[in-house]
């Protein structure tokens, strides 16, 4: 309550009536609210008005310096016209000489109270925005607290905070008070020493310089710590003097990581507290930064409020087991992880939504799934059409190179070559494969083809890349088996039918050789092996080319399946992965 707490006993020269302190003209004088070395504070009522007041007097004559100083104070106070600054109604001296001053009498509890039992932080949080506005009121009219600690700091009943103790302050242009450096061992405000607190002064106010608003914003930061971390910044006493210029910046989340103290304020406190002054902010743009960090924490409040409501109602749609359910459901889950990012039951809910399959599939997903297929189906279609383009082209570029004397087999092939280009430019165009045509067709064209080159040339391979094309429709992937069956039947079928008699041998085992014919063609020489080489090489490249685009364009599919799956998850991660755990 006094400015000059410690002060050196002064002679007692007051009567002792005026002491006791039960008269004073126009005022009917009451408790002692409060006393330090020199000065008390009692309350009083203002007889003329009627109004309560609390009045601050000197105890004892003084030198004209303490008197001086005293006058000072009301000065200063009643000059900060702001409302967390208490004001001043009137300055005097009493009967005796001596002077006084009467302001606002205030109810309530010290900032240091409220904070040694451990009240809500969000409320002493207001407090200190209130208190760093009237602190950066003061510097803007050239005073500078030099005082501010958690006891200099009234909360009122209703929330209104005061900056009390204005009695060290220095103003622009008057003579700065000073004092020695030996400060005090009781933690208090010096007369004799160094004037401030120690715990709550900034270094180069420790060490006697000149004072600058930055001062006020250092300790600022320290009550900030106190309120944040619920321990004082330094130690009490003399050990504060050695900490504050050893260690003058300490984060609160370093000292107390167990509270999960905001980042912001985290970051707001540590940057009051640094032993550079000039980088330290302003106490208005702390105290911005301390709303800011408020009204977004009072919105995320409500964000998170709504969240918890969009995830019950969601799991109470899911419940109801209809797919329109299950839709409006994912809707709200996402709109709920919108609004609160760090929601776990969301987060889960969105995960079971958005990855696992659902008993039955909606019709848009269905007529999604059928349009994927159509884009398969057709990027699989064009070099299938190529390929068996090129196979006509090179049946009719073989003819002239060969003896034909079965024309009835060539005329064959090519009109199967040709339903098959049809076949595949259909689904080009459609999107759809008709199964079981292309599986005759298919087995027609390894029939006729084992007629061309026998059994084990070339038809084993256009069997191949036949199936290639089969196992990517979906019948073929909801029946597997029927792959196997047309694959037996496709090889065997020629063996059987040249077996019965009703096909020509194409092939034979003796004792020294596995023979090999055409029951088409006949030739020989160097240009019959070169073109049965060159047939065979064709053939090969022509199945790698299509076995090449299937694989690309699954091996595209997947990466955009990945790639989606791989986004999705980062724009709703878990919640756990949001904290780093």
């Amino acid at each position: 309550m006094d400015s000059f707490a410690g002060a050196t006993t002064l002679p007692e020269a007051v009567p002792a009536g005026m002491r006791q302190g039960n008269t004073l003209p126009g005022y009917k004088l009451g408790d002692v609210l409060g006393r330090g070395g020199m000065g008390e504070v009692v309350a009083a009522r203002d007889e003329r008005i009627g109004r309560e007041i609390a009045l601050k007097r000197m105890r004892a004559f003084a030198s004209p310096e303490l008197e001086r100083r005293f006058l000072r104070e009301a000065r200063i106070q009643a000059r900060l016209d702001h409302p967390a600054i208490v004001p001043v109604y009137e300055v005097g001296t009493d009967d005796h000489g001596l002077p006084y001053f009467t302001m606002k009498r205030l109810a309530g509890t010290t900032l240091a109270e409220r904070i040694a039992a451990r009240a809500p932080i969000r409320p002493l949080l207001h407090t200190l925005v209130d208190v760093a506005r009237a602190i950066d009121f003061a510097h803007a009219r050239g005073v500078v607290h030099r005082d501010l600690k958690p006891a200099n700091i009234m909360i009122g009943h209703y929330g209104d905070a005061y900056v009390l103790d204005w009695g060290i302050a220095s103003v622009r242009g008057e003579v700065v008070l000073r004092a020695v450096t030996e400060p005090s061992s009781t933690g208090q405000t010096e007369h004799d020493g160094i004037l401030g607190t120690p715990g709550y002064m900034p270094p180069e106010q420790m060490l006697g310089e000149d004072v600058e608003p930055a001062a006020d914003v250092y300790a600022l930061g320290a009550i900030l710590f106190e309120v944040l971390t619920g321990e004082p910044l330094h130690p009490p006493g003399q050990a504060a003097c050695a900490s504050t210029l050893e260690m003058p910046c300490t984060a609160p989340a370093s000292r107390r990581p167990d509270l999960a103290i905001a980042p912001e304020l985290d970051e707001a406190c540590f940057d009051a507290l640094s032993p550079d002054p000039a980088a330290r902010p302003t106490a208005g743009q702390l105290a911005d930064r301390i709303q800011g960090y408020l009204d977004g924490d009072r919105d995320l409040e409500g964000r998170r409020l709504l969240a918890q409501q969009l995830v019950t109602s969601a799991y109470a749609l899911l419940a109801t087991g209809q797919e329109s359910g299950r839709a409006l459901a994912a809707q709200r889950v996402s709109r709920a992880l919108a609004l609160d990012p760090q929601s776990d039951a969301a987060a889960v809910l969105f995960n079971e939504l958005a990855f696992e399959r659902p008993l039955e599939l909606p019709p848009k997903l269905r007529a999604r799934f059928a349009a994927d297929s159509a884009k398969n189906v057709r990027h699989g279609a064009k070099p299938a059409a190529l390929a068996l383009v090129g196979l006509l082209l090179m049946t009719f570029a073989s003819i002239p190179l060969l003896h034909v004397h079965r024309w009835y087999w060539v005329i064959a092939i090519i009109a199967v070559l040709a339903h098959q280009i049809g076949q595949a430019v259909r689904a080009y165009l459609t999107g759809k494969i008709r199964v079981v045509p292309l599986m005759a067709g298919n087995f027609l064209l390894a029939l006729v083809c084992s007629r061309i080159a026998g059994v084990f040339i070339l038809t084993p391979m256009l069997i191949c890349g036949a199936m290639l094309a089969l196992a990517a429709t979906n019948t073929v992937i909801r029946h597997p088996w029927m792959l196997f069956v047309w694959v037996a039947v496709s090889m065997l079928a020629p063996l059987g039918l040249e077996y019965a008699g009703i096909f020509d041998p194409t092939w034979s085992v003796n004792a020294h050789s596995i023979e090999i014919r055409s029951a088409t063609f006949s030739g020989s020489g160097p240009v019959a092996s070169l073109t049965v080489v060159v047939a065979n090489l064709v053939v090969i490249c022509m199945l790698c080319w299509y076995a090449v685009a299937l694989s690309r364009s699954a091996r595209d599919a997947r990466r955009e399946l990945l790639m989606q799956t791989w986004q999705l998850e980062q724009l709703v991660p878990s919640a756990r992965v949001m904290r780093g755990e």
